[in-house]
């Protein structure tokens, strides 16, 4: 898929897309609750497929609902930094 003017301009700046600063700001959020309740980041996992089962349940299996959790990083060096 070829890119337009301005997605472009975004990559060669450096820019994060939006997708991109709300999966992070997502994955955070998990961080937080996980550390507010002191579960180990192993739960990491099991949190996002409560969230894909979460999206088949409440949104018919939305795929770009699926891409977006799929997209968050939940990895321990992402949520540790």
């Amino acid at each position: 898929m070829p890119l337009n003017a301005e997605q472009g301009e975004k990559l060669i700046k450096g820019k994060p897309s939006d997708a991109a600063v709300a999966a992070s700001v997502a994955s955070f959020k998990v961080a937080y609750e996980l550390g507010k309740a002191m579960a180990p980041f192993t739960y990491r996992e099991f949190i996002k497929t409560c969230m894909f089962s979460t999206v088949e349940t409440l949104f018919l299996n939305k795929p770009e609902i699926k891409a977006a959790i799929n997209n968050a990083p939940l990895s321990r060096m992402t949520t540790t930094q």
